[in-house]
């Protein structure tokens, strides 16, 4: 037993019914106007720039900073920045560093960097 035939019929899509003929929907073309002409980019130049550092005297070291931690850790630093949750600090030899924000003495690092001309500032750090 199948499916009577009118019923076949209804349940069809309408491209297979006989007779059946789509619609033809034609949009109309937009017109465009010209594109602007563009410039062709500027050719890449290789340059040198030469940068005149003043002249250091003899035996003058960079100005470091000092870090010291709760564990009674030193650590001497050039360069400090806050990195989320931790300081992260570079070495004079150029070593990075890395410690944790509460992990910081920061009256003792205060102290100790308070004869120094670029001590790094903890006290606006937020915990």
């Amino acid at each position: 037993m199948g499916i009577p035939k009118l019923l076949r019929r209804r349940l069809c899509w309408p491209e297979l019914l006989p007779g059946y003929d789509p619609p033809v929907i034609l949009a109309p073309e937009q017109e465009r106007g010209a594109l602007p002409a563009l410039e062709p980019p500027l050719p890449v130049r290789p340059a040198m720039h030469e940068y005149k550092w003043p002249e250091s005297k003899a035996g003058q070291t960079v100005t470091s900073s000092i870090i010291i931690s709760k564990n009674g850790a030193v650590h001497s630093a050039i360069a400090v920045w806050l990195d989320g949750n931790a300081i992260r600090y570079l070495t004079p030899e150029g070593a990075g560093g890395r410690s944790a924000l509460d992990s910081i003495d920061r009256e003792a690092t205060r102290s100790a960097n308070a004869k120094t001309l670029q001590s790094p500032d903890l006290s606006d750090l937020t915990r």
